[in-house]
Parts: structure tokens; C-alpha cells; sequence
């Protein structure tokens, strides 16, 4: 039997609308992304991430570099940068 691993237990909890991620599945897809890049450099474009948290997983997992389209992209990069040297 497949498990539902998009099955939320709470969902009368949930405050709607939401953003609901699965660290384990992202974490997944990006080593994945990764592996695929092999021997060249991963640069993803910032709106991959939608958000801060995200950018930090690509950072955890060894992805340092980002494009940017967009001014909010740009200073969305950049208050991750302040808020991990701080």
C-alpha cells in the first residue's frame, strides 16, 4: 500500500490560505538537482525558492550561487545573506 506523504493530519488547523512544504521531499529534490548538475555549478534562479527558507535548504546542501530576475529577488537574497551573517 502507497502512503499518502502529502496527507495532513490537522488539516481543521491548518489556517487557509497556506503554504504548506515538505522539508524532507525539498531536501530530496534538491540533492537530486545536484546529482544531475554533476561536475557543473548549480546556480538557481531565486524563484525556484519563492522564499527564504527555502534558499536556506539549497544552502545547507551546498548551493551558494542564485540567479535573480527581479529587484524582490535580489533583495530577498540579500536578506538571507544579513540574516545568516547575524
Amino acid at each position: 500500500m502507497v502512503k499518502n506523504i502529502y496527507r495532513i493530519e490537522n488539516i481543521n488547523e491548518v489556517d487557509s490560505p497556506a503554504i504548506i512544504s515538505y522539508p524532507s521531499i525539498i531536501k530530496r529534490n534538491i540533492q537530486e538537482a545536484i546529482s544531475i548538475a554533476g561536475d557543473n555549478i548549480l546556480r538557481p534562479h531565486i524563484k525556484t525558492a519563492k522564499c527564504i527558507e527555502v534558499a536556506l535548504l539549497m544552502i545547507d546542501q551546498g548551493i551558494t550561487q542564485f540567479k535573480s530576475a527581479t529587484t524582490a529577488e535580489a533583495e530577498m537574497l540579500a536578506m538571507l545573506v544579513l540574516r545568516m551573517c547575524y
